[in-house]
């Protein structure tokens, strides 16, 4: 976190602080909403009755406390399981209240990834992750108070409120002003606003004081607050009213009587004046929707589709959006016969015509549309039929346009396409195929002589180049095109300027030039962006402008030696990504999209691919802004298109996204599916000529290598080790294929080691983000999302990004700080550490440690009681070395663990460790064993087991049965068809203690490989309700991925999702569970299980994991104990979809079984 935001942040606890000190009144109850009771929004509606985007679940929680999250435009709006509903729509209502009229501001807010956190009504500040360090402990600034005692809201980029008072409740302690409203606002005016913005409110807030208003009060106390404070009086309540002299009343216009100066000020700004006029008049393209800017606010068209559901007969269907995810058609798999995707869809669509009075030209543009696509205006053909369904494509509409009367559109698109290798590249594949116009579809107005388009190449050493192509009249007046360089800070740092060619063409192209002195490149870690801005120039007289934005960076594939960005190797921390959703299919907001981004940056990757088509455009102005280096990919699954059919497709991908610095390849294909006649294509529209890939080249014909790069997809661990010992680069593009649970971080620490201990070892991508499932209705009316069977259950997340265990183990694995599984012994504070970035320094971070002891078993609880926090001092450990963290701790002594979390400069946690640094186990009575004995008995319950070979029989406590029976017995899995391990159980022993406590003393003999290995009982799944433990979770382990889990206290009800297949209910209750000191088992009858392992390396299976039918589990198949509660030595490891957990590598080998093994296990009855 920079020190400006750092600053920022605590200016606002500060001052928020003595918010409680000033005061603020009470306004008349009439006013104050009763609790619980729906009240009005802050547009005037009844909130309850009000529509907004969907509340996204966050399971498990985000940074183990928001559970809730509601996107207002991009801004996300958090909190944890405990608040409201409703409390998260009133934050909405507030944010559409300040920045309804601010479309630009609110694109800076999300640029600068502002949020929005909700503490609630029985919560403290310190509950919030970013305040955690500072539980419990008096600041000095607060004069000995704690950050809870002084404050229920903070400034800052996350911002702060409490529910009370978004709900306006009686125990609200600001009753009468609105602390959203003001914490906001400090967030507007310091990340949203420009200089000159600002600038006018400094000297208005100076004016204002100098003619005696504000005198000692809250607003007067600086620019910030004045700002803050005015902005509730604007918005309906008021600010504090601890001032002398005069007090204004409530409301705009209580403001308006006190300071009509400042209120003006305020309503310019608000109403959208300063914003509309903040910038002198230029000639820029003006961009006018005739659909929705994205799917999130589509508008209606009249549609007809032709067969299938809800044909022939003329309704209206959001645009953009997909017309077979509308209830329209049939919805269709790539694998699907030709025969069954010949349905079109006839759109209508009348609009007026944007004013032409300077002579302006009008572009028609569609975003995206599937497939084959003509459209008429007026009646008139606009040009030529489209084909191709994911590329952005134009038509000059200016004669056909009708001034001062309505204009019709009429657009047809066909699902298939009438060139069969259009359909081959793009419908014939291993996804869904849609048809619709599913991008936005606008006009663009611009001068009869325009800036068509900018190439632009950037350079890490500060030189920047652009080719600009211009659109002139034959009797041309454009004579001069300028091009300026403004940094983020919004200073000019290079111009340049160059004549118009005099050339008879009337499309031109001029090259421009410049150096960017002492520049700030751009990296997945660094993305620092400019702006650069051009003006076509008739002498001095401006006739067009345009902006694009842009990282300086410098992209080299050296043979034999790696990828590298800016003169430094990198390493490509990649996974494959749809564009998806089940309600809308490939349709997606400008939220989602910016949600994905941020959902691999989460997860410490740092690179994604395109698979299989280029995305919406939004998606890389987020990978630009968050950092993610990008494979852009022309469309061909497994078939490539013609050159006919793909020279106008390359040229339209590229044009529109070869000046995102987030791109670092261009992909011409999927595992064979590239015309090579097609290669040259995509420099001659790239002024930076970025590397380019085939995908598994040759995918039918055993090729792996193109121009140096291996990219072969799904090599089993030997063969990616064999690879790695070649000269060529190898950076699989897709890998450990995930299906239902298996593959991603099946593996992934084998293959992970593999790639980044080799010179040649550049990366590689997993396959892939998301399930894609569509959401559909049965015959019954019920709704279930559709993967189609073992086709497209393939993510690390869920259909609707429900987390996986798999995600946590890649986050993980990929973290850029990387710590030791186990404590150095003894522990004396210093914790080695790597640093496992490309670039960044570890003394950037931020390292906050905590200590902690836990709830004991017989508790309710799951958080740990924090005993102290605190910050440690940032190693100086440059990219790729290796050093030490010194924590400041005197003592640990009584000490259950030691949490240790890392930041980054951009305030994202990259990881959080937990280490146990005592016994954890619980203190537990003396036992004796009673040899031979049927009959234990423990306090009120009575344990009869068989005397040989030692199985329970049954358990009673007075007259109720617990239902744990016939076990312990041997569980060992055959690692091959035909058994080759022989085993035998040779001693059980059990012994009764006190209070319902008895020892489980075992011991088996066994030999040969096995893929699981302990014992196990039967305990029926129906009656088990939930579970509580102390262990590493809270998600399930396969051996060959146990990492990923944090070590604490987790409580989950029982559910049998199967993953990828039904429920995306996560964390899974059924599986292997890790580090388990003990383990509660509830039952539905109130009754309880607790297990304690003396050792914490033994494995415990809660029931047995239900899995999808066995001839769709592919090479994810797996054995399992015939057991429902097993304690385990040995765990199986789990395979991908095409290839068996034995071909990942060493951790998913059998264990080799020799001699004798043997577990004690304390079981508890009550």
């Amino acid at each position: 976190m920079s020190s400006f935001v750092e600053s920022l942040i605590y200016e606002r606890c500060v001052l928020i602080g003595a918010l409680l000190l000033v005061g603020y009144s009470t306004i008349p109850s009439t006013v104050v909403a009763a609790e619980n009771q729906p009240h009005a929004a802050a547009d005037g509606t009844d909130s309850s009755a009000k529509q907004y985007p969907p509340i996204q679940s966050l399971n498990p929680p985000e940074k183990d406390f928001f559970a809730k999250q509601l996107s207002y435009q991009g801004l996300p709006i958090k909190s944890s399981q405990q608040v409201v509903d409703e409390a998260l729509h009133e934050a909405y209502d507030r944010l559409d209240a300040m920045l309804q009229h601010l479309p630009t501001t609110a694109k800076r807010l999300v640029a600068t990834r502002v949020e929005l956190h909700i503490i609630g009504r029985n919560e403290v500040t310190t509950d919030l992750p970013e305040c955690r360090h500072d539980k419990g402990r008096p600041l000095q600034e607060y004069n000995g108070l704690t950050r809870d005692q002084r404050t229920r809201g903070m400034g800052g980029r996350l911002v702060s409120c409490g529910e009370e008072n978004l709900l306006r409740l009686r125990q609200d302690r600001y009753r009468g002003s609105d602390i959203c409203v003001h914490e906001f606002a400090h967030a507007i005016r310091n990340f949203g606003m420009t200089r000159p913005q600002r600038a006018l409110f400094d000297a208005q807030y100076k004016r204002s004081l100098a003619a005696g208003r504000w005198n000692k009060s809250y607003a007067g106390s600086n620019t910030d607050e004045f700002f803050a404070e005015l902005s509730m009086w604007y918005f309906g309540t008021h600010g504090s009213l601890g001032m002398q002299g005069e007090k204004p009343a409530d409301g705009p216009e209580g403001l308006k009587a006190y300071d009509p100066e400042a209120y003006s000020l305020f309503d310019a700004f608000y109403s959208g004046e300063l914003e509309a006029t903040a910038a002198p008049a230029t000639k820029e393209t003006k961009r006018i929707y005739l659909s929705g800017v994205d799917a999130a606010s589509a508008v209606p068209w009249n549609f007809l589709c032709t067969t299938g559901r809800r044909s022939g007969e003329w309704t209206t269907i959001p645009v953009p959006s997909l017309w077979d995810v509308q209830g329209f058609g049939t919805i269709h798999y790539g694998h699907d016969r030709p025969s069954q995707l010949r349905e079109q869809g006839l759109y209508r669509h009348r609009f007026v015509s944007p004013d032409r009075s300077n002579n302006q030209r009008i572009f028609l543009v569609f975003g995206g549309s599937m497939t084959d696509t003509q459209a008429t205006l007026n009646s008139h053909s606009v040009g030529p039929v489209h084909r191709g369904a994911f590329y952005e494509f134009r038509y000059e509409v200016t004669d056909l346009l009708q001034d001062q009367q309505p204009n019709l559109l009429e657009v047809q698109v066909s699902k298939e396409s009438e060139d069969p290798s259009v359909n081959e590249a793009e419908r014939r594949a291993d996804y869904w195929v849609f048809g619709g116009i599913f991008r936005p579809v606008w006009l663009e107005s611009v001068p009869a002589e325009f800036i068509e388009s900018v190439a632009i190449d950037a350079k890490a050493d500060g030189t920047i180049r652009a080719e600009a192509s211009i659109n002139c009249l034959k009797a041309t007046t454009a004579t001069v095109i300028e091009m300026e360089v403004v940094d983020p800070a919004g200073h000019t740092v290079a111009k340049s300027r160059s004549d118009i060619p005099d050339v008879a063409d009337t499309s031109r192209v001029a090259a421009l030039s410049a150096e960017v002195k002492e520049v700030r490149t751009w990296t997945a870690e660094t993305p620092t962006l400019y702006t650069v801005r051009f003006r076509l120039l008739a002498g001095e007289r401006v006739l067009h402008t345009t902006t694009e934005r842009v990282g300086f960076r410098t992209i080299e594939v050296r043979p034999g030696e790696g990828i590298f960005v800016n003169g430094h190797r990198v390493t490509l921390k990649g996974i494959n990504r749809h564009s998806f959703r089940p309600e809308s299919g490939r349709s997606l907001s400008r939220a989602q999209n910016r949600e994905d981004a941020e959902l691999l940056k989460q997860m410490n990757l740092n690179a994604v691919r395109m698979s299989h088509y280029p995305p919406d455009p939004s998606f890389l102005e987020a990978a630009d802004e968050l950092g993610l280096y990008v494979i852009d990919e022309l469309s061909g699954w497994q078939a490539h298109y013609s050159t006919e059919a793909g020279r106008p497709l390359v040229r339209e991908m590229v044009v529109r996204d070869r000046n995102h610095p987030s791109i670092l390849f261009w992909s011409n294909g999927n595992e064979g599916g590239w015309n090579s006649e097609l290669d040259d294509d995509f420099a001659r529209w790239d002024l930076q000529d970025r590397p380019l890939l085939h995908t598994f080249p040759g995918f039918h014909r055993g090729r792996t290598v193109f121009r140096g790069v291996n990219t072969r997809h799904y090599p089993t661990y030997d063969q990616l080790v064999q690879s790695l010992a070649g000269d060529d680069l190898v950076m699989p593009t897709e890998y450990l294929h995930g299906l239902y649970d298996g593959g991603h971080g099946a593996g992934l620490r084998d293959f992970w080691n593999a790639i980044t201990s080799s010179p040649v070892g550049a990366g590689g991508f997993l396959w892939v983000l998301a399930d894609e499932g569509v959401a559909r209705s049965n015959e019954q009316g019920n709704q279930y999302i559709d993967v189609a069977t073992n086709l497209a259950p393939d993510g690390i997340v869920g259909p609707h990004h429900e987390r996986e265990a798999s995600y946590y183990t890649a986050q993980r694995i990929f973290a850029p700080v990387q710590f030791d599984a186990t404590l150095p012994s003894p522990f004396t504070g210093e914790l080695p550490l790597r640093n496992a970035y490309d670039f960044l320094n570890l003394n950037e971070l931020e390292f906050h440690w905590q200590l902690l002891q836990f709830p004991e078993p017989t508790f309710t609880a799951t958080q740990p009681n924090v005993i102290a926090t605190g910050q440690a001092k940032s190693p100086n450990i440059a990219a790729g070395e290796s050093g030490t963290l010194q924590l400041p701790v005197a003592s640990y002594d009584d000490i259950d663990a030691l949490a240790v979390s890392a930041i980054d400069p951009h305030g994202m946690e990259v990881g959080r460790w937990v280490w146990a640094l005592r016994d954890l186990r619980p203190e537990l009575p003396e036992a004796d064993a009673t040899e031979n004995a049927s009959i234990l008995i423990s306090g009120d319950v009575k344990l009869a087991v068989d005397s040989h070979p030692g199985t329970i029989r049954t358990i009673h406590i007075g007259d109720h049965t617990i239902p744990l029976t016939n076990g312990p017995r041997l569980a060992i899995g055959q690692a091959t068809q035909q058994p080759t391990t022989s085993s035998s159980l040779t001693a059980v022993e059990w012994s009764a203690a006190s209070k319902g406590w008895f020892r489980l003393k075992y011991e088996f003999d066994a030999e040969g490989p096995a893929t699981f290995a302990g014992v196990t009982f039967d305990l029926p799944a129906d009656q088990v309700r939930s579970s509580r433990w102390l262990g590493v979770g809270p998600y399930r382990v396969w051996q060959n991925r146990l990492e990923g889990g944090t070590l604490g206290v987790w409580h989950l009800d029982a559910n049998d999702t199967i993953t990828g297949w039904r429920d995306w209910q996560y964390p899974e209750f059924r599986g292997f569970y890790a580090g388990g000191r003990w383990m509660t088992l509830e039952l539905n009858d109130g009754h309880r299980i607790t297990i304690v392992p003396e050792d914490p390396d033994l494995y415990v299976q809660r029931l047995s994991p239900s899995l999808p039918p066995r001839s769709l589990q592919a090479d994810t198949e797996v054995e399992l104990p015939d057991g429902d509660l097993s304690l385990l030595h040995v765990i199986p490891a789990i395979g991908t979809k095409f290839n068996a957990a034995p071909k990942l590598g060493p951790q998913s080998q059998p264990a080799q079984l020799q001699g004798t093994y043997s577990g004690t296990v304390w079981f508890h009855f009550e």
